[in-house]
């Protein structure tokens, strides 16, 4: 009986897992077109943020995400169409398929490992910006960005060369550690991410108390804030569960974070749907300078 009920709960797991990976994939292909309007059409504006150099970062990222991933998925099926075609595998060329394929998917792990830093140190300076520091201190965080993927992919270029370089014995050893290290290590990196996105909190409690002003009506800028912190924090529970799903939900949070950040992202988006679908016809809005609501746009 323990078996069969245990059995079920397997399966019920498993196909809600499988559910919510169906529809990351939908949904990484949906946003992405969408993304790109978006950020198109509030770029001059943006540039006037005091996040912009991460935001700007982001929208590259992403773009060189999916090219990352369009090949993978082209060389997959090129392979899977190739090996059909010769009904047979060759000892030379199943080697260096599995080391190309591995080397994207490494490529496209850090990735995913860089942006939950670089999301977690976002949500800290959201919380410097609007409680603490001078916005100047935070105009250029170029270097932060070109810092931090120095030391991610530095860091795992110099382990994987160091290991290729030592003994079988050694590789062992160290095949060991690093499968007792790597947890630790993934698991601090979303604690991270986790107890950051919760600095959206006390900026959301704020942000309802200034309710009353006329900007803080039209823009609510409260809802969007939270509508980030549930939406990092929905996923961030789910890849403690589920970490297969880490590679698909990190673009489309960092997707889905930009486009609901802010009332004119959410405007501009209604927008493109209605041009698309042919649907609900957007008012034309006008932008309103109240320093504390457009810090946080």
């Amino acid at each position: 009986m323990k078996k069969s009920l245990m059995e079920q709960v397997f399966l019920i797991v498993f196909w809600l897992a499988f559910l919510f990976f169906i529809f990351l994939i939908i949904l990484l292909i949906c946003i992405f077109p969408f993304f790109l309007m978006v950020y198109s059409f509030n770029y001059y504006r943006d540039r006037e943020t005091t996040i912009f150099s991460i935001t700007k970062h982001f929208y590259n990222a992403i773009r060189l995400f999916y090219l990352g991933l369009s090949f993978l998925v082209a060389y997959f099926i090129f392979e899977i169409k190739y090996f059909t075609l010769e009904e047979k595998f060759t000892s030379s060329s199943v080697p260096t398929d599995l080391i190309i394929m591995s080397l994207i998917g490494i490529l496209l792990v850090i990735f995913v490992h860089t942006h939950h830093f670089i999301l977690s140190v976002l949500a800290i300076q959201r919380f410097y910006l609007y409680f603490f520091w001078n916005t100047e201190s935070f105009k250029d965080s170029t270097w932060f960005l070109k810092w931090t993927y120095f030391v991610f992919y530095g860091f795992h270029i110099l382990f994987f060369i160091s290991v290729k370089l030592m003994s079988e014995n050694s590789q062992a050893f160290v095949s060991k550690v690093y499968s007792m290290a790597y947890p630790i290590y993934y698991i601090g990196l979303n604690m991270l991410l986790f107890s950051a996105a919760l600095l959206y909190i006390p900026i959301f409690l704020s942000v309802r108390k200034l309710e009353h002003l006329v900007s803080a009506k039209f823009y609510k800028p409260h809802k969007y804030i939270l509508n980030q912190t549930k939406l990092i924090l929905a996923f961030k529970t789910l890849y403690c569960v589920f970490c297969i799903i880490d590679l698909i939900s990190t673009p489309v949070t960092i997707q889905m974070s930009y486009l609901y950040c802010s009332k004119r992202n959410v405007q501009t988006l209604k927008f493109m749907f209605s041009k698309v679908f042919n649907g609900l016809k957007v008012e034309p809005f006008t932008l309103q300078n109240e320093a504390t609501i457009m810090a946080l746009s």
